[in-house]
């Protein structure tokens, strides 16, 4: 039902772009989310925002190609273009707001949230603009998502198929996190001089007279975990859940060895490598911690510090005032709710009953122990992704390929070697 809700909203968006000239369709496309928001009840707003939650990139041009279909025209590509990274920002927004603790119907009633969800939906940087001064080369050619400073973008070399992506900074408040994340990222360049094949490699940083100052990273044409795990089933490329846990294990692993903390693990900073055996990459820095000590600090301004994160993905602890928060375990448990999400396929906080929800989806014993002991309390928890490490590679069975036509049934092995009790 839902789906066809966000359809006829698409309809009507399409609809009004198609014939309305002398408007920006910016400007159009708030104006009908404004009336829909007026004309809504508290509950089905709740629930359209919920929806634009889950909708991935692909979903977006469906929906945008139903529309062109239902109304017989198509958009041009400029503006086809525009339209998807409005809607991409819509989402993006929604499940920001929905991983941060579901808003109460009042507050999404409010002029001043709605307000502020479409302040930020029109990208600042532009498809075919030159990265930056002395990074002409650079030509911007897709909008791949926004952050809380700013936006990351694809770019083509002039000339060539060589790609990059680039983060921006675009909001005028982000001056200090952009030294901040700097920061982080030569501490874990000098901590890791050589590339590891699980964290996304930095390629360059320019601050200085830019007027959007960005960092340069590899480009992970695969997209986004969050965004395989939102994906149709029928249309995404085929992912085998392990091996991507074991790799964001292992990135994790070689950043705690050498004592620096991410704090903001989540599918959305997890970004995928093109091809048939994708390969799971860490991003986004920006909240880590890179000082040994810190992992103890007693002191209410060491403890503040530390209290950084994507409210799912945030162990209980972490939400206590004046708690004393272990970055490494904080990290722990946020592993333990990205993979409980891997293998529901699903952006949603672990209910009391996830062990059954994922026996309910056929996960073996074995698994459902260690998100167990990932989600656990403190004193019960991995105390760092090495452990962890050691004990997804000490313990579980190596997954074969099973050929065309015979049963797998690797789990029902698994359940007999390995002990049903926690670790």
């Amino acid at each position: 039902m839902i789906q066809a809700v966000l359809q006829n909203l698409m309809n009507e968006i399409v609809a009004t772009l198609l014939v309305t000239g002398g408007v920006s369709l910016f400007e159009q496309f708030k104006r009908i989310l404004h009336r829909r928001a007026v004309r809504a009840p508290a509950r089905r707003l709740h629930e359209l925002l919920d929806a634009f939650g889950q909708l991935s990139p692909r979903q977006i041009d469906r929906l945008i190609a139903e529309a062109e279909r239902h109304h017989g025209q198509r958009f041009p590509d400029e503006q086809r273009q525009e339209l998807h990274d409005l809607m991409r920002n819509l989402a993006r927004g929604a499940q920001l707001l929905t991983s941060q603790g579901k808003p109460t119907s009042a507050y999404l009633r409010s002029e001043r949230l709605l307000e502020q969800l479409l302040l930020d939906l029109q990208p600042v940087r532009r498809r075919g603009e030159r990265a930056g001064v002395g990074h002409s080369e650079w030509i911007l050619d897709r909008f791949l998502g926004r952050g809380a400073y700013g936006e990351v973008w694809s770019a083509t070399m002039e000339g060539s198929t060589w790609q990059r992506a680039f983060k921006f900074f675009t909001q005028p408040e982000a001056r200090e996190w952009v030294q901040r994340e700097r920061e982080n990222l030569i501490a874990l360049k000098e901590a890791l001089p050589s590339e590891h094949p699980n964290i996304m490699p930095l390629h360059g940083v320019s601050i200085d007279d830019q007027e959007y100052p960005f960092f340069q990273f590899e480009y992970a044409s695969g997209g986004s975990l969050e965004e395989w795990i939102l994906e149709d089933p029928d249309v995404r490329t085929p992912l085998e859940k392990s091996n991507v846990l074991f790799g964001i294990v292992e990135g994790l692993a070689a950043t705690h060895e050498k004592g620096i903390f991410h704090r903001d693990i989540k599918p959305a900073n997890i970004v995928l490598s093109e091809g048939p055996d994708p390969i799971p990459k860490l991003t986004d820095f920006g909240l880590a911690t890179c000082d040994l000590a810190a992992r103890r600090g007693s002191s209410s301004e060491q403890t503040a510090a530390l209290l950084a994160g994507t409210s799912m993905y945030l162990p209980p602890e972490a939400k206590c005032p004046f708690a004393e928060v272990d970055p490494a375990l904080q990290d722990i448990f946020a592993v333990g709710v990205v993979w409980y999400q891997l293998c529901v396929e699903r952006i949603e906080q672990p209910p009391y009953s996830f062990a059954r929800r994922l026996a309910a989806h056929d996960v073996d014993s074995h698994t459902i122990d260690l998100i167990t002991r990932c989600l656990a309390a403190p004193e019960e928890r991995f105390p760092n992704a090495v452990e962890l490490r050691e004990h997804l590679f000490d313990r579980v069975p190596e997954h074969w390929p099973v050929p065309e036509g015979m049963y797998d049934v690797q789990y029902l092995v698994r359940e007999a070697l390995l002990p049903s009790d926690p670790v």
